[in-house]
């Protein structure tokens, strides 16, 4: 039943990113405007907003225009769903996987932003920054902070340190090939990773992100 849930929980979520994606970098509001066709630009009725299925239903086309919707939104919604039941099948309702899991549709619509636009915008970048500090808090309120001089060495310095990183790395990059490597956007979000990850898992940042990057290039 709990996989259900989170399984429910996920595509909402993941229609949700749709949304961010597209209204962030064209600077609509984006926790308020109804949703709407963006070829026809007719308010979509509730029917329209089922994740997934609304657009099985319509076979891939708006309702009233019957113009083509773009298979991002599926993609990005199961992809949404799947990443939540992982995170649940690993950290449970824990701390750290509630919070994730609300993480996921901001660091969701952030990739597919970044992939489009080259660009990490800022206010998703301080949600997922604002959400890290209140794992941390969560994790002082419940009692589960044993040392808190350590905890803040581990996840503030951790910040500091990953965004150091990030910022002599793009320095070095730009100065060898004579052109921007690196946005200071990637700075910020290197930041946040520090937030949540910790200075201990700084190494196995770097594989991962190395690796993916390198497949991706």
């Amino acid at each position: 039943m709990n996989y259900i849930l989170v399984s429910v929980l996920g595509l909402i979520l993941g229609c949700f990113s749709t949304a961010v994606i597209y209204r962030v970098p064209r600077g609509m509001k984006w926790g308020v405007a109804r949703s709407a066709c963006p070829n026809c630009r007719t308010l979509l009725a509730p029917r329209d907003l089922i994740p997934l299925f609304s657009w099985l239903l319509c076979r891939g086309k708006c309702r009233h225009c019957g113009k083509p919707i773009s298979k991002m939104y599926p993609i990005v919604e199961l992809s949404v769903a799947a990443a939540c039941i992982l995170s649940y099948a690993m950290l449970g309702f824990s701390i750290t996987g509630i919070f994730l899991i609300a993480a996921i549709p901001f660091l969701a619509a952030s990739l597919v932003i970044d992939l489009d636009r080259l660009i990490l915008p800022d206010s998703l970048t301080s949600i997922v920054g604002l959400l890290g500090i209140g794992r941390l808090a969560a994790f002082a309120f419940y009692g589960q902070i044993s040392d808190p001089l350590s905890t803040a060495i581990e996840f503030i310095g951790g910040a500091a340190l990953y965004a150091g990183l990030a910022w002599l790395l793009g320095l070095i990059m730009t100065k060898a090939l004579k052109r921007d490597a690196l946005g200071f956007g990637d700075v910020k979000f290197f930041g946040v990773a520090g937030l949540w990850l910790g200075i201990s898992y700084l190494g196995w940042f770097c594989v991962f992100s190395g690796l993916f990057g390198v497949l991706l290039a």
